[in-house]
């Protein structure tokens, strides 16, 4: 594996990346707590717009 394809594979991951550490400091801060209505919904949202992007974002960065 080149350092090409490293960089390319660590920046696909960064989307899912951000969106686990927003859920962490969104818990850790109370602001995400146990009694939020929807907390499921948002985290579940929040783990699939950073699975989505990070296809795309791999399927970008390969195409070339």
């Amino acid at each position: 594996m080149n350092t090409k394809s490293l960089i390319n594979f660590f920046l696909a991951l960064l989307p899912i990346i951000v969106g686990i550490y927003l859920l962490f400091y969104l818990e850790s801060n109370g602001i995400l707590t146990i009694e939020n209505p929807h907390r499921g919904k948002l985290s579940v949202t929040t783990l699939a717009i950073g699975l989505f992007c990070s296809l795309k974002a791999y399927s970008f960065l390969n195409k070339r």
